[in-house]
Formats: C-alpha cells, sequence, structure tokens
C-alpha cells in the first residue's frame, strides 16, 4: 500500500508539471493576446475574474490529497483552475499596464470629436484666421478677388498696406473710404462699384463710390494704349465717345485733338482721332446712380498719374464723375463719360481750399448744363498746364433758374470758369 501510495503521488507530481507546462502556455499565450487583441483580452479577464472567485471557494473544500485516480484528476481541475485564475489576474494587471501606452496610440489615430482627423481638425481651426493678402516683389498688395478687396476694406486703417494692385477685374458692393496714404495700381484691370441709388434724383445722401479723407492721398496708376491717326474729315471740335459692353464694361474711348504745325508763315491744323483701348479703369457703378465716382474732401488729395475714371450710367442728381473740394492733381489718366448730373460732369472743383492742377491726362466727353469737363466756383483755383480738355458738351436747353431736368437747368454761379 505504501508503495502505491508513493508511485501515485509520483504520478500526480509529473501530471502537475505537465498541466503547469501546459497552463503556463497558455497564459503566455493569453499575455500575447492581450497586447494584440485589447478587448478580446479584456473579455478573457473578466471571465478569469469569476472563475477566480467560484475557484478559490473550490480550493478551499480540497484541503487534502485523494490517493485514487478520480481525487488525482479532481485535484488536477483545481490546479488548473487555480493556475487559470492566475493566469487571469496576470492578465488584468497586464491590462492594468495597459492603457498608458495604448490611450497614446490609440488617440493618435482615433478622430476627433467631430468626425474629423486630428490634423484636419487643426486645419479647420486656422481655416478662421483672418485672410492675408498676398505682397508682390514691388511691395503691392496683390487683389486677386472681390474676396481680396473685402478683406482689404476690413483691416483697420493702421493695418491696410499702402500700396495695391489689381490681378483681375473685381467689383465692391460697399463705398471704399480713402482714410491713409494709398496707392492703386489698376494694371489693365477694373475696379467696380456694384450698386448705386435706385433712383437718379435722389440727392442725399450723397452716394460716391470712392471718398478721400481729410489729411489723406489716393494715388492712381494705370496703363492705356492711345493710338491717333488723322482724322478724315478733318474737322475740329468733334465730340468724344466712350464704348462699353453690356452697358456697364468700358471697351474704348474715342476722342480728337487738332495739332498745329509751322507752315511757312503761318500754322497747319490737323485733326487726329485717338482711339484708347486696353486700360485699367474706376467704374461707378454696374447698376443704379451715383452722385461722385471719387469724392475729394477739404484736406484731401487726388494723384491722377494713370487708369481711367468714369461711369457707363448717367450720373445722379447733382451728380460729378470727380468732385473735390480739395487738391487734385492730374499728370496721366483720363476723366470720362459723366452726363447727366450738375455742372461739371467731368470735375467739379469748389471752395477756397480746393485746386486743380493738370499737366497731362484727357478730360473727354462729359456733359453737363454748364462745364461739361470742368466746372470751378468759390474760390477754386486751376492751374492748366498741359494734357487735352475735348470733346466735352453742354446740354442744348438754356440754363434757367428751375429744378435739375437732366438735359440743362440751373441757375449760373458768379466767379465761375468751365471748359
Amino acid at each position: 500500500m505504501k508503495a502505491n501510495s508513493d508511485k501515485s503521488k509520483q504520478s500526480n507530481k509529473a501530471t502537475r508539471r505537465v498541466l503547469a507546462g501546459v497552463l503556463c502556455g497558455a497564459s503566455v499565450l493569453s499575455l500575447v493576446l492581450s497586447l494584440v487583441m485589447p478587448p478580446i483580452s479584456q473579455a478573457i479577464a473578466n471571465d478569469a475574474e469569476a472563475g477566480a472567485a467560484e475557484e478559490t471557494v473550490a480550493a478551499a473544500d480540497s484541503s487534502t490529497e485523494s490517493t485514487d485516480v478520480e481525487n488525482t484528476n479532481n485535484g488536477d481541475a483545481e490546479n488548473r483552475n487555480s493556475d487559470d485564475a492566475e493566469g487571469g489576474e496576470g492578465e488584468d494587471a497586464a491590462a492594468a499596464d495597459l492603457p498608458a501606452d495604448d490611450t497614446g496610440a490609440e488617440s493618435a489615430a482615433q478622430p476627433a470629436d467631430d468626425g474629423q482627423s486630428v490634423y484636419k481638425a487643426v486645419t479647420v481651426a486656422n481655416e478662421g484666421e483672418a485672410r492675408k493678402l498676398e505682397i508682390d516683389s514691388e511691395g503691392y498688395a496683390l487683389l486677386k478677388s472681390d474676396e481680396d478687396l473685402s478683406t482689404y476694406l476690413d483691416l483697420p486703417a493702421a493695418e491696410k498696406p499702402a500700396k495695391l494692385r489689381l490681378t483681375a477685374d473685381i467689383s465692391s458692393s460697399n463705398p471704399i473710404l480713402i482714410n491713409h496714404d494709398t496707392t492703386i495700381d489698376l494694371a489693365n484691370h477694373k475696379l467696380y462699384y456694384s450698386n448705386g441709388n435706385p433712383k437718379q434724383e435722389t440727392k442725399e445722401p450723397v452716394c460716391a463710390f470712392i471718398t478721400i479723407s481729410k489729411g489723406y492721398t489716393l494715388t492712381v496708376k494705370g496703363e492705356a494704349n492711345d493710338s491717333k491717326t488723322e482724322a478724315t474729315s478733318g474737322e475740329p471740335g468733334q465730340p468724344a465717345e466712350m464704348q462699353f459692353i453690356d452697358e456697364s464694361v468700358p471697351q474704348s474711348l474715342t476722342y480728337y485733338v487738332t495739332e498745329s504745325t509751322p507752315n511757312g508763315f503761318g500754322t497747319r491744323e490737323t485733326t487726329y482721332q485717338h482711339t484708347v483701348a486696353n486700360f485699367g479703369a474706376i467704374v461707378a457703378c454696374k447698376k443704379g446712380y451715383v452722385n461722385q465716382v471719387i469724392s475729394v474732401e477739404d484736406g484731401g488729395t487726388l494723384n491722377l498719374q494713370g487708369g481711367m475714371i468714369t461711369t457707363p450710367r448717367p450720373l445722379g442728381n447733382d451728380g460729378h464723375v470727380i468732385f473735390s473740394q480739395g487738391i487734385v492733381n492730374i499728370s496721366g489718366g483720363y476723366v470720362t463719360n459723366g452726363s447727366g448730373g450738375g455742372w461739371g460732369g467731368g470735375l467739379c472743383v469748389t471752395g477756397a481750399n480746393a485746386s486743380l492742377e493738370m499737366t497731362d491726362g484727357v478730360i473727354a466727353g462729359n456733359k453737363a448744363a454748364s462745364g461739361g469737363g470742368i466746372y470751378a466756383d468759390k474760390g477754386a483755383a486751376l492751374n492748366l498746364l498741359g494734357g487735352v480738355i475735348s470733346g466735352n458738351a453742354t446740354y442744348a436747353n438754356v440754363i434757367n433758374h428751375g429744378e435739375n431736368t437732366y438735359d440743362g437747368g440751373y441757375e449760373l454761379h458768379p466767379k465761375t470758369w468751365t471748359a
């Protein structure tokens, strides 16, 4: 009996060693699975915890070692379950150690709260930043679209760039206030004001596309192709004419200049037709009526060096292409097509602090009750040193004392100069 008991014990020990090896391998496999497949590992760990609670009770009842095969098998099963429970606890411990690393790894791959990746979320946040204008090599801020112009207009005066250059035709539905020194290079493009007053007779409030504030200067630059040929008729005094596409897009200007050349003891007069094309322009407006395309306040300054200032539509009540109580210097460019408004279809220069100096450029194709091209009064100073004033006109109706009938009809003020 003792020998059999010893053999049984040895057999039991051998069996336990085999099962221990198997269970150890299973524990290693379980640990690997817990690293590779955390959700499955978590489920196994939960089952192991439930099994561990049951096996603790069973282990308490199994305090003696049985000598028969059945007791041996029961003991082996209990030991196996106990080892499984320990393996489960090991898995729990490993799982407890994982979140710190897995959380970081998973968060990098997990979508943000709004369903976007982290990178995309940062990009979306950056989209809320203010648009920035591109600056070219000459220091000009480039206006490539209506949105770029809106961005410029929304900037505080201290942050607005001093030089603007158009790279496309753009429009604004809002008037532009020049409240810091500004240069606009039209660069053969058009700057449009899209909407004016719905009624032509509206006088107040004044509708002006660009207003130059006191103490500030606007300089307008631009190129144009101005070609001339000898006029077929040769008659001086022919009217100038603007051509528009779709009643809003300026296409060309035709005007005439009579030149004198020495001819023996006298002169020979030759009339040339000038055709202007491929130009940049400030245009107001596509719809409705403006009283002034550009308004210069007392103390403000307009330097017209190139490009064209024009309107495709009749001006509003008491309207002018340029109205100035400040300083206007014209050394290039064109002022055209002002009609249907007040005195001075092209320019009205008024007030003791107002002045116009013209050294080059063209004022053509304007019409008014008085001073089709230029009207000046109330002490305004004119210094006409060069340039061309051609093809402007007054209405056929006589000047009277009535209201504006848009075909003549204003009282003539004293001390005026018109052209």
